[in-house]
């Protein structure tokens, strides 16, 4: 747990396992004034395998945010999403595409009783799709 202060307020920075939601949780609370009354805002990881050992986070996909009243000011918001970022349990699965095939323009046909049926396909590098 840390403690930051920002303008005069301060605001609390944890992260914990949470059972219930098989997830790890970042959180950041406002705690000047009284109990309870201060933003929030947490970061859920979803557990990829809540039963079998530490703690291996999901991609991306399956995080979650929630927040509660008032406002955090940008500098604490941004020095909080630093701070989850950079632990390493936000992450992406989605790799890039790779080209398989010929990528010159083809043009395939094929006849039907007596039709004629032509397939023209060529390749959008800048898209990285084929049409």
């Amino acid at each position: 747990m840390e403690i930051w202060e920002h303008d005069g307020n301060l605001y609390e920075v944890s992260s914990y396992y949470c059972l219930p939601e098989d997830a790890w949780t970042y959180a950041l609370q406002g705690i000047t004034g009284p109990p309870g009354t201060g933003p929030h805002l947490d970061v859920s990881v979803a557990d990829m395998t809540p039963d079998e050992g530490p703690f291996a986070p999901k991609s991306q996909h399956h995080g979650a945010v929630s927040f509660g009243p008032g406002s955090i000011p940008w500098l604490v918001l941004r020095r909080f999403r630093d701070q989850v970022q950079t632990s390493g349990d936000i992450f992406t699965t989605s790799r890039p595409a790779e080209v398989v095939g010929d990528i010159r323009r083809t043009n395939n046909a094929w006849h039907y009783g007596d039709q004629r049926f032509e397939v023209n396909s060529f390749y959008f590098s800048d898209r990285n799709a084929w049409c």
